[in-house]
């Protein structure tokens, strides 16, 4: 029998988890949960298997039919619907959570003494782990920060300390992250891991694994310009006396205040930019490209051609909450995307494996192997993984 005590963080523990899966979680909730999971190798696991299989495995198993499409559609707009209908959803969900959550916690209530103190070392372990996928901000100065988290908080970050920040805010009007106000700063978002944070001017940057973002410590008087590598979502802030610009290699992409997603990885030698809201013109060598809502265009690095078409904005943004959508995808493109969050070289051999097309949507809290086991049982391939190389074939 549970004493009363463990009986109560049991059920908060699956309040947390079901909250997280039905989106609704405070920011207080989800530092919580963050605390629980930092606590050892088994929390993680636990947590993985629960997102992973009991929730994930049924919505993915939609789009393994005829009716892709419309699974698909069906899929989000039933995450759409959430916000109506989350109180419900997360009783459901809870009680799943509960199930998956009730024969491991017996287990663990049972560790020998030894075995706690081998916890206490994973979880120093795991807070070195958790340090090195955490993004880097890198003052004018030259000061590293390893941003936790919960974010920064303006003006701690001068002193040299640590603190939380419920926005995120990266610089005010004061330019306090730099004396002088002069110089840039840059964000440097590792594998594994995305980011969110606000620029002085007030535009939304939300930064997708293994990115870059270099930006002023103080915006000109007539203009705010940033430099981009990777993966970046941008929600511009307005501002008719300062048109924004964004530099990718190029390119370069002109807005007043507009919603856009940058995608230029260098591993990728293609660089697109989606447009979600407003306008933008892209300028590649000498000719302008105007792009409206649910346009995307690309440049190929080699050739330097350049195309523009309809996509749905909703699966190029998807990564934002969490998730990468795939659609008829060839395994090659599928494995650029992974490769560049689970920090892996991803090998195709044979013809099986170049002709292979995958519909599914990966959750990033999943490990790699969960996605490689899913893999094998929808298509023909055969995967294996030796370290940081994976062989699909």
């Amino acid at each position: 029998m549970l004493s009363s005590n463990d009986q109560k963080k049991f059920f908060e523990l699956s309040g947390l988890i079901s909250g997280f899966l039905a989106g609704t979680l405070s920011e207080k909730q989800q530092e919580e949960l963050n605390s629980w999971l930092a606590e050892n190798e088994r929390h993680r696991e636990l947590f993985e298997h629960i997102c992973a299989r009991q929730t994930m495995r049924s919505k993915i198993h939609r789009y393994h039919n005829e009716e892709v499409q419309a699974a698909f559609q069906n899929f989000m707009h039933r995450r759409q619907r959430l916000a109506f209908r989350h109180r419900i959803y997360q009783l459901a969900v809870c009680a799943v959570v509960l199930i998956a959550l009730g024969g491991a916690w017996l287990q663990w209530q049972k560790m020998r003494p030894e075995q706690a103190g081998k916890e206490r070392l994973v979880l120093e372990d795991s807070r070195q782990d958790s340090t090195a996928r955490r993004p880097v901000l890198t003052l004018a100065s030259g000061m590293q920060i390893v941003i936790p988290e919960s974010g920064l908080m303006p003006g701690e970050a001068a002193h040299g300390r640590q603190a939380a920040a419920k926005d995120g805010i990266f610089g005010q009007q004061t330019d306090i992250f730099s004396p002088a106000g002069s110089g840039y700063n840059t964000v440097n978002v590792p594998p594994m891991c995305d980011f969110h944070f606000t620029l002085a001017d007030g535009t939304k940057v939300w930064m997708n694994a293994n990115s870059y973002l270099r930006y002023p410590v103080q915006f000109a008087a007539d203009s705010r310009t940033i430099y981009v590598s990777g993966e970046v979502y941008l929600e511009v802030a307005k501002d008719n006396r300062r048109p924004f610009s964004v530099m990718v290699e190029g390119m370069k992409i002109e807005v007043l205040g507009t919603c856009f997603n940058v995608r230029a990885y260098s591993h990728e030698n293609e660089t697109r930019v989606t447009l979600a809201e407003g306008k933008v013109a892209a300028r590649v060598g000498e000719e302008t490209y105007t792009l409206t809502p649910g346009n995307q265009l690309s440049l190929e690095e080699k050739t330097g051609g350049v195309a523009i078409r309809t996509v749905d904005v909703d699966d190029v943004l998807a990564w934002k909450r969490g998730f990468y959508v795939f659609k008829k995808c060839n395994l090659a493109e599928v494995a650029l995307t992974l490769q560049c969050w689970y920090n892996v070289e991803i090998v195709l051999k044979g013809k099986v494996a170049a002709h292979t097309t995958y519909t599914g949507v990966v959750n990033k809290e999943e490990t790699i192997d969960v996605f490689l086991s899913r893999l094998e049982k929808v298509s023909d391939v055969k995967c294996s993984r030796k370290g940081n190389v994976v062989s699909i074939q």
